[in-house]
């Protein structure tokens, strides 16, 4: 039995059932950042042994492994819960908080009742329930080494989905990850509608031009209604979001909040 399934057993009575979370996607120049939180108990770890003590910290298990034990962790697991936060949220908010926002929504959305969360890192999510920071966590608990593999699996399976969208940049291959290639590619092309703008490597690389953020905000200007403000958002917005410098975004939310207290207003006269 591994040291991780041992602690996870050792920290919860045989009646219990509990959660592990964990995210990953912090250190990327592109793409989302993606947390996971599965349930356990002690008869789940103990009817697959041989699986559970394969769990280690996510960066440790090849590509091939990681794949491997997701399929297997799919399927015997209670349940299984996922929260996303994306380039422009990760922006808003910085990649602290929206790892947090992402471990929240995971954590929303499991259905059973849970006795106690384990929580990867010092900062708490604040779920409103019996949470237990663990620095460190993937190498020390079970159920967060296996949300671990779930949500880098997750994600990476995502950013080979994105790369088919935006193949000049690579994603397929470094899944967002500042390498050489990438950078490269920053370069050459500039920044994609998925890359974090307030990101330096990636701040420096913006190729800019005027006319797409006049043309955007014009559009956003024309807007008719709090519909018009939703189809702008996913329509314009996004698919030009690494043409525009941060500062000019920041420009864009504040027309953007304007419009939607204008909009509102008049839509409940």
């Amino acid at each position: 039995m591994s040291d991780l399934v041992k602690w996870d057993l050792s920290h919860n009575s045989v009646s219990e059932t509990w959660a592990g979370i964990d995210e990953v996607g912090r250190g990327c120049l592109a793409g989302p950042v993606v947390a996971c939180c599965i349930i356990l108990n002690h008869q789940v770890l103990r009817t697959h042994p041989d699986i559970f003590n394969q769990a280690r910290d996510s960066k440790k298990i090849s590509p091939k492994k990681r794949e491997h034990l997701a399929k297997i962790f799919e399927n015997i697991l209670p349940f299984i819960g996922y929260g996303i936060v994306d380039c422009i949220g990760i922006d808003r908010d910085n990649i602290l908080q929206a790892s947090l926002s992402a471990m929240r929504q995971a954590a929303q959305e499991i259905s059973l009742p849970v006795n106690t969360f384990y929580i990867d890192g010092t900062t708490s999510p604040e779920l409103d329930q019996t949470e237990v920071l663990v620095p460190q966590g993937d190498d020390t608990s079970c159920s967060i080494a296996v949300a671990s593999i779930l949500a880098k699996v997750y994600r990476d399976r995502l950013m080979q989905e994105l790369g088919q969208q935006y193949p000049r940049y690579g994603f397929h291959k470094h899944k967002g990850y500042g390498t050489r290639d990438h950078l490269r590619a920053l370069d050459l092309y500039g920044a994609s509608p998925i890359h974090r703008l307030t990101f330096e490597p990636v701040r420096n690389r913006i190729q800019e031009d005027l006319r797409i953020f006049q043309a955007v905000r014009d559009t956003l200007c024309a807007t008719q209604s709090e519909s018009d403000l939703a189809s702008w958002f996913h329509d314009v917005f996004r698919i030009n979001y690494g043409k525009i410098k941060m500062e000019r975004v920041e420009t864009l939310r504040n027309i953007y909040l304007e419009r939607l207290v204008s909009l509102h207003k008049e839509s409940s006269r």
